[in-house]
């Protein structure tokens, strides 16, 4: 594998997992927020 095609596939998957976290991160954050714990 050449090394410019690593680095590509590992700078999209950092950026997808980056991309995906805050959603997730979100998404508990709203569950959370329901329960009365609305600090920001």
């Amino acid at each position: 594998m050449n090394a410019a095609t690593a680095i590509n596939l590992l700078t999209s998957a950092l950026g997808l997992i980056s991309a995906l976290l805050p959603l997730a991160a979100g998404h508990r954050r709203l569950r959370d927020g329901r329960d009365g714990d609305d600090r920001r």
